[in-house]
């Protein structure tokens, strides 16, 4: 019926806010726990993958992965990090909301400002460590690139290039100031919950 007012819906409460938080936190232990689990199971040596034969005459199991299979590592946790710190940033950033738009009234100046500072400061690093790695490696491809079509290294030498540190430094910095950001943040959104509970 036209003009007809719809009901809105009750304003969330505080245990609400609090329910779907920890939901939101026991999906993402989940995922987590699934992904590292799978990755494991990629990154087990060779040998490990199929059971000998009984009485089969095998080599020593490998204790350890190979240097790239460390590296594989390192990027799987950094990239699992980085989703994690994205959807913290964007639960942070509603949790602020909720508590500087009251039930009623209007937004409340200066509450939280300096967490949220650090949530926004976080997401900014974090785009800022994504472009710089995408426009330093897509450099970095080019140069070589050009040297190889300039017959300066042969096909060979292709398949095994060293990239030097100054590149992978700044966006290893960034990721880390991206993650203190963020636990600064909490801290402080954490600090101010326990302040009003």
């Amino acid at each position: 019926m036209e003009g007809a007012s719809h009901p809105q819906p009750p304003p969330l409460t505080k245990a609400d806010v609090e329910q779907m938080m920890a939901a939101q936190l026991e999906q993402l232990k989940k995922t987590a726990q699934e992904a590292v689990s799978a990755k494991a199971w990629q990154l087990l040596p060779a040998n490990d993958a199929i059971p000998p034969a009984a009485g089969a005459v095998t080599e020593p199991p490998q204790k350890g992965l190979s240097l790239s299979g460390f590296l594989d590592l390192a990027r799987f946790f950094s990239t699992q990090a980085s989703a994690a710190n994205r959807s913290l940033a964007l639960g942070g950033i509603a949790i602020i909301w909720l508590f500087k738009k009251p039930e009623k009234g209007p937004i409340v100046a200066g509450l939280l400002n300096l967490p949220l500072f650090f949530l926004a400061l976080s997401l900014a690093l974090d785009l800022l460590q994504y472009f710089i790695g995408g426009v330093a490696w897509n450099w970095f491809y080019e140069r070589k690139y050009r040297q190889w079509e300039e017959k300066q290294f042969d096909t060979a030498f292709a398949k095994d290039i060293e990239a030097p540190n100054y590149i992978s430094r700044p966006i290893t910095w960034l990721f880390y100031l991206k993650i203190i950001s963020m636990g600064t943040a909490y801290f402080f959104i954490i600090r101010h919950l326990v302040g009003i509970l």
